[in-house]
């Protein structure tokens, strides 16, 4: 639901959609990459790069977590 948000522009509702999913199921490794993408977006590096860090704690084998850590310098 998070990512319906963020394609129509409701990055508030995203940020909250994402935010409260993660507090019901904080294993989800795919949730915690798009949070971090959408922080990415925002310029808020620091928090991107914890949810990035998160999702490939939680799945080693995450690629797109992991070039996306990389890409941002985490």
């Amino acid at each position: 639901m998070g990512a319906a948000y963020e394609a129509q522009g409701k990055i508030d509702r995203a940020l909250s959609t994402y935010a409260e999913a993660l507090h019901l199921d904080p294993s989800m490794a795919l949730g915690h990459y798009r949070l971090g993408s959408l922080l990415a977006k925002q310029g808020r590096r620091a928090a991107a790069i914890a949810e990035y860090r998160e999702a490939v704690r939680l799945k080693p084998d995450f690629a797109e977590a992991i070039q996306a850590l990389a890409l941002i310098g985490g």
